[in-house]
């Protein structure tokens, strides 16, 4: 019943998502731009800005090996890069404001049609050039990088479509990758947690584009896999619209604990629906 996780290829996901992007993007009336998102003080033209700064800061650093701009202090800590992070990001959105829509949405077709290219350019079992190596952060695989973007802009286009009133891409061919990227977090986040040896812990999504995977105590640390043994020790089971809402910071735990069904050690199960809400950043 259960079974290692194995990579997950994204990159052929990007053309079709970005078209979605696009084609709402230019639909959309001039006041509808400043139509607030979740993401706090962003409108739908702020978060149309991020997406295009973050897809130019992968392409000049991980394709033309630009280096990336260095904290103003040392970064200690993981608020302090969490703040460095959002000092970045706040600097452009207000930047673009003096962009028009039009111009917004010309500049983000371009650039990621280019993101695309470099990234199906590249070996996906390789190592994956990070955009931070100051940071502490540790090599990862190029597929499981890509994985990441992917989410990331996944999530963000979902912040755009609720704002909007737009239908959210959810369906199994979007929604799945998304988990089944976020969940590749849990052996490092569990990492500090000691539990005897052959402990599991069982994540079932429910849903059409849902899933189930295991955290199990190995010897050598934290394993995942996909499926669930017979006698897991604790089970978190939740639908699939309020799980992706906590694994990408989008609800709190405490709001989704009312919504989701805790099996066996309810200690540890609600220590997992906990873990889950760490997953995205």
């Amino acid at each position: 019943m259960l079974t290692p996780v194995e990579p997950v290829y994204l990159v052929e996901l990007f053309p079709p998502l970005s078209a979605e992007l696009l084609a709402l993007l230019r639909s959309i009336k001039r006041p509808q731009w400043l139509e607030q998102t979740v993401c706090t003080g962003w409108a739908v033209r702020d978060v149309t800005a991020h997406l295009l700064d973050t897809a130019l800061r992968d392409l000049s650093i991980k394709r033309d090996r630009m280096a990336p701009r260095l904290p103003d202090a040392p970064i200690t800590n993981a608020a302090e890069l969490a703040a460095h992070i959002n000092r970045l990001n706040a600097e452009w959105v207000v930047a673009a404001r003096r962009i028009s829509p039009a111009l917004l949405v010309d500049m983000l077709e371009l650039v990621e049609k280019q993101m695309y290219t470099f990234y199906r350019s590249l070996p996906p079992d390789g190592v994956a050039v990070l955009s931070m190596p100051w940071s502490g952060a540790k090599s990862i695989p190029v597929w499981l990088d890509v994985a990441r973007i992917y989410v990331e802009r996944w999530t963000h286009q979902q912040h755009i479509r609720e704002a909007l009133g737009a239908p959210l891409l959810v369906e199994r061919r979007w929604l799945y990758p998304v988990f089944d990227t976020l969940v590749r977090a849990l052996p490092d986040v569990y990492q500090i947690v000691r539990l005897p040896q052959n402990t599991a812990l069982t994540l079932r999504i429910t849903g059409e584009a849902g899933g189930e995977w295991s955290l199990v105590r190995r010897p050598s640390g934290w394993r995942l896999y996909t499926g669930a043994p017979d006698a897991p020790q604790a089970v978190v089971k939740i639908d699939q619209d309020m799980a992706w809402r906590l694994m990408t910071r989008n609800v709190s735990p405490q709001t989704c604990r009312a919504c989701a069904t805790l099996q066996g050690d309810q200690s540890l199960a609600l220590q997992l629906l906990m873990m889950c809400a760490t997953l995205y950043g």
